[in-house]
């Protein structure tokens, strides 16, 4: 409704993740789409499959599938190609700091570029027992996303 105010017209069609993914990846019958990035873990490199330029899920500026003929004047931004080789050099990286750095020059890029228009964040609510200690409570996961430094107290 919102959208209708300023003049957009929205025909929203609700689709199980496989038909969403088949649809974005390998036919370009769409005009927009809501969809939600959420992998249940902090770590970025989940995120790959989106920020890939070969990714299925790479879904703007999208080139040529497989078995297409090419698209005339469609390159690669150099943006795009530098969040691809970000991604890949922070998962060879070893050292936590190193990764977090790499990763955040990739946000960097995502943040000026804006491929995307993040429209929300949802609210999540999770119910933890007393018992359970080290619970670290982030915008970025849900409640477990340290979940190799919780503890339980007797």
């Amino acid at each position: 409704q919102d959208l209708a105010k300023i003049g957009i017209k929205v025909n929203m069609q609700f689709l199980s993740f496989n038909t969403y993914v088949e649809r974005l990846s390998l036919s370009r019958d769409w005009e927009a789409y809501l969809g939600g990035f959420i992998g249940g873990s902090i770590e970025p490199h989940g995120g790959y499959n989106i920020w890939s330029v070969s990714g299925r899920l790479h879904t703007f500026n999208q080139g040529p599938q497989p078995g297409e003929d090419n698209i005339e004047g469609w390159k690669i931004n150099d943006w795009e190609q530098e969040i691809d080789d970000l991604y890949v050099r922070a998962s060879q990286a070893l050292d936590e700091e190193k990764r977090k750095e790499i990763y955040g020059q990739a946000q960097q890029i995502i943040a000026e570029e804006l491929p995307f228009i993040y429209m929300v964040s949802p609210l999540e609510f999770d119910a933890i027992r007393n018992r359970i200690k080290g619970i670290k409570y982030t915008e970025l996961a849900g409640g477990f996303w340290n979940l190799y430094e919780l503890q339980i107290s007797e």
